[in-house]
This record gives C-alpha cells, structure tokens and sequence, in this order.
C-alpha cells in the first residue's frame, strides 16, 4: 500500500513538472509575440513620422518654388482678356513658362453637340462642376478676377459649330470635319449663336465652339485635342481629356487618381490612360480594315484602343497624335482608318510618339465615372444625377466645410441661371 502511494505521489509530481513546463513554454511565447508586435508598432510608427516629414518637407519646398504663380497666371490671364472674342482666347507664341503647381491641370472637353438633349446635358454638369473647389471652367481659368491657382480640373463644352459662310445667320453648316492646324474657332460666336437662338447658353465662356461641322467619329476628338494642344502652354495644361456626354464624371474619385497617378510638368509628357480595349474580339465585320494598320506597325496590327467615355493624355501626346494624322500617309484623307474615332486616335497616339509611352490602364474597378446616363433614360437620367450631385455636396462639406459649400452653391447658381 506504501509503494502504490510512492507510485502515484510520483506520477502527481510528473504531471505537474509537465504542466510547469508548459505554463512556462507559454508566457514565454506570450513575452516574445508581445515584444515581437511593440517592436513592430515601433518601426511602422517611425516609418509613417519619417514618410510625413518627407511629405511636408517636399511640399514646404514645392510651395517655396511655386510662390510667384498666381502673378504669373493674373499676367496671363489680363492677357487674354484684352482678346476681342469672348470665347477661348487665340493663342500666340510666347515665352512665358506656364505656372506651376503641386498637381496636374487637366483640361475636360465634354463633347455636345446644339440639340435639346445636350443643352440638358450641359445643365446637369453646371450643376456639378462648380461645387467642388478645385474645379473651374475655360471661361474662370481666363478670367483674371478669379482665383483658379488650385483649379486641377478645368471643363468646356465642345460643339461643332462651323458654318461655310460666318457672315449671314442663315448660313448653312460647314463641311470640314476636322481641323488639325489653326484656326480652331469660329470666327464669330455671335453670329453662331443667332443661328441656334434655342441654345441659350451658346455665348457661355465655358463653351468651346470648334470650327468644324458637328459629327461623330469624322474628326471631332482629334479636333479637339489638337486645339487643346494648342492651348496647353498658354493656360498651364498638363493633360487633356475627352468625355462623352452621358459620362458622370465622380470628382472625389477623379482627384485621388490625378493626384495619385499623374506628375505636373514637367514631368507630364508620353502619358496616355484610360479604359482599354482589344479590337481584335470585335466581329470581323467591326474590324473589317483593321488589316490596313499594318502599314505602319512594325510587325503587327495595332489592336489596342481606348474606349470614349472618358479617356486623357499628356498635352505633348496630343500634339504629337494630330500631327500623325496629318502627316502620315497611311491615313486616309479625312485622316481615319476605320472612322471610328477612339481606335483611330488611340492609333494615331502609338504611331505618332517618338519615346517609350506610359500607359495607365484602367480596369473595371478604377473606373471614377458611370457611363451611359442618358437623357432618354427619362426619370432614371435625373434620379441618377440627383445621387451623384448629394454625394458630392457632401464629399464637399466633409472635406471643405461646410463654408466652402456654400460658397460653391453660389457657383452653381450663377451657372445655372445663364443656362436656363
């Protein structure tokens, strides 16, 4: 009976050496997890102080350089207020360097057209462009009253508006499609305007009235973005972009992409992005001359192309981009391959660049836009633009203050009232 007391007394004590051992085992897992995470928190602390010291320093050196914009934009500015059209302003040589800023300027053409639905369409964007801060129209970047040193985002409404004969109100459209060198323009907006007395916002300084008949897919994208590429020196442009008419453009969303993506001059050259696509998985019929890209490829057809709902690139880019369609001969004389403008600019970029290009492929999930909004849509069209324009008040007032909203509310009545 004395040895089965041992026997168990013994086995007790084994099991509690065991037991120690293990309790041991753990706080000493528990000590070195503890220290492993503190030493951690440690790092990732003095990392994110060092990363904000390294922010704050590059913009204290960067605001220090870009002091004297604001009088150099008031001198260019007065400049283009002595022109004697209203419209955007003709550009001459000059050797003014345009101002620079902390982030990229891109200029928005929103491609319209006369007709009732996009008089709707421009309404709706007058709503929405002014009440976000950093966002100012053609006509403001021009204005020397007006303060846009932290415009990023500057939008215009292009309209084909040409006519054959400026002179007479009655004068018939004009048959040019598509203009690669100056003048841009019309000559008179005044006499346009008296020919569409229904469009009540055509004397508008956020319109761009190009002097090219009003048509799709026969040269009023590379139109444009020869002009803006004309302009770009002159206003301080760093980027321009197409956007179709029934695109709603999510500023927040936008801003965080630009500022995030897109380098301010000088850095801003052979920068293409957008959404996109392979023609290639188009049925042949839709590719039928796809064959004739050959030509001036290397080895194989350019496939490659971005889609219209809203795509940019760098002011050099489209420079060089129209200067391809004009000069090279495997265009056509209208200066298309296909007629189908997004693939045949998107051509034009590849063959006209004469460095390596920066693609910024977006996919479905970058989107900062929703396309297809459309004024036949009905109730739909306005439900979804009344969404868009409460968020982004909000955005506003979250990010701004609510005194900042305010004052953008009185933007957009002063732009809603010259387009009713």
């Amino acid at each position: 009976m004395a040895i089965g007391s041992v026997f168990k007394r013994s086995k007790v004590e084994g099991k509690s050496k065991r037991n120690m051992g293990l309790v041991k085992a753990c706080c000493i897992l528990v000590m070195v997890g503890t220290f492993i995470l503190y030493y951690a928190a440690v790092v990732k602390g003095a990392l994110a102080a060092n990363e904000m010291m390294i922010a704050i320093n590059n913009e204290t050196v960067l605001r220090d350089l870009f002091k004297n914009d604001q009088e150099r934009q008031s001198r260019r500015a007065a400049a283009a207020l002595s022109a004697t059209d209203s419209r955007p302003i003709p550009i001459d040589d000059t050797n003014e360097l345009p101002a620079r800023r902390l982030y990229a300027r891109t200029l928005v053409g929103i491609l319209v057209d006369f007709s009732k639905q996009g008089l709707q369409y421009r309404r709706r964007f007058r709503q929405l462009f002014p009440l976000h801060p950093n966002v100012c129209s053609i006509g403001e970047l021009q204005d020397p009253t007006v303060n846009t040193l932290d415009c990023e985002l500057v939008y215009t409404f292009v309209v084909g508006a040409g006519m054959t004969n400026a002179t007479s109100a009655a004068s018939t459209n004009s048959t040019i499609t598509m203009r690669l060198n100056p003048p841009y323009l019309v000559p008179s907006v005044a006499k346009v305007c008296q020919a569409h007395p229904d469009q009540t916002d055509c004397m508008h300084s956020d319109m761009t009235l190009l002097n090219i008949a009003e048509n799709m897919n026969l040269g009023k994208s590379p139109t444009w973005f020869a002009y803006g590429a004309h302009i770009s020196n002159k206003l301080g442009i760093d980027y321009i972009a197409k956007q179709d008419t029934d695109t709603i453009l999510y500023l927040d969303k936008y801003f965080r992409f630009c500022r995030t993506n897109l380098p301010p001059a000088p850095f801003a050259t052979d920068i293409f992005s957008g959404w996109f696509d392979e023609k290639t998985y188009w049925p042949p019929t839709l590719r039928s001359s796809t064959v004739k890209v050959t030509k001036f490829t290397y080895k194989s057809p350019i496939t490659l192309y971005v889609q219209g709902q809203f795509y940019l690139m760098s002011s050099d880019l489209a420079a060089k981009m129209a200067k391809a369609i004009a000069e090279h001969p495997t265009f056509s004389k209208q200066g298309y391959i296909e007629e189908h403008e997004d693939r045949d600019v998107s051509s034009a970029v590849l063959l006209g660049s004469d460095k390596q290009l920066h693609f910024i492929l977006l996919s479905k999930k970058d989107l900062f836009w929703q396309h297809r909004v459309k004024v036949r849509l009905g109730q739909r069209f306005h439900n979804e633009w009344g969404k868009e324009l409460a968020r982004i008040k909000q955005h506003v007032k979250e990010t701004y203050g609510a005194n900042v909203l305010k004052r953008m509310g009185e933007r957009v009545t002063a732009n809603s009232i010259v387009s009713k």
